[in-house]
């Protein structure tokens, strides 16, 4: 198997200094297990690791709208400047199952013809505290990457959206309280009503 590399290396190495809006959550050991509320552009990702094929990490791995976070080559670029730049400002912890070998994790963006997964490759190497975008590549979708000669322990970037807060039950606990508090407000309102009307009659007979 093949990792074949696009023509143009993109290299860019972020200082501390731009770190993206984040949290890195660490197991007992220290290592990195996801970042929750990493900020790109103007929406917020959980980001975890995974290893395998496309096919057994992106459900399928048959469609670039259903299983990828992003469908262009930009928006993966974005995203992985914004990983890297927060892993960066973390120190580059250890990727829990990965350990300290120097990595590389793929963000996939697009399909080739049903055939290849088209990703962003950002660079990991927690020794050396180096996180960097280095390119973009394609692969076979049923290819583990972690299986390609040199690039043992290389896996994935796997982009979800932040989970948004539960709303209060419309179900029938809510529809109860709403009756209840109608049922209080009604006569409340109607007393009210009657007080204006017996200070407007006094008023008039004033």
């Amino acid at each position: 198997m093949r990792l074949i590399l696009s023509g143009v290396l993109m290299m860019v190495f972020l200082p501390a200094a731009i770190a993206a809006a984040g949290t890195a959550n660490l197991n007992g050991a220290g290592e990195l297990v996801s970042v929750t509320g990493l900020v790109v552009g103007t929406e917020t990702y959980d980001v975890t690791f995974d290893q395998g094929t496309c096919i057994d990490v992106f459900t399928g791995c048959d469609s670039a709208v259903d299983d990828f976070a992003f469908t262009g080559g930009a928006e993966a670029v974005a995203a992985a400047v914004a990983f890297a730049a927060f892993a960066t400002a973390a120190g580059a912890p250890e990727v829990s199952g990965v350990g300290t070998a120097a990595v590389f994790f793929l963000l996939p963006y697009g399909l080739d013809e049903g055939e290849f997964v088209e990703f962003i490759i950002v660079t990991y190497a927690p020794l050396t505290g180096v996180v960097g975008v280095v390119g973009s590549a394609t692969i076979p979708v049923g290819t583990d990457p972690g299986d390609i000669v040199g690039h043992e322990g290389d896996g994935w970037l796997v982009f979800g959206p932040v989970p948004v807060p539960a709303v209060p039950s419309s179900g029938p606990l809510g529809l109860a309280t709403l009756i209840f508090l109608m049922l209080i407000g009604l006569p409340s309102l109607a007393l009210i009503a009657d007080r204006r009307q017996q200070r407007s009659r006094l008023g008039h007979d004033g």
